[in-house]
């Protein structure tokens, strides 16, 4: 099963990589500018 996972190091080169650092700088503005999406 571990060739499956994400997190098996031969397919590491595969995933996303979440940047938490700019999240938390700009999660207010995409957070509006989401809604304003979603409302359309």
């Amino acid at each position: 099963m571990n060739p499956h996972m994400p997190t098996y190091p031969g397919n590491m080169g595969r995933t996303l990589q979440n940047d938490w650092l700019w999240w938390s700088d700009n999660l207010d503005d995409m957070n509006e500018r989401f809604s304003a999406w979603l409302a359309r």
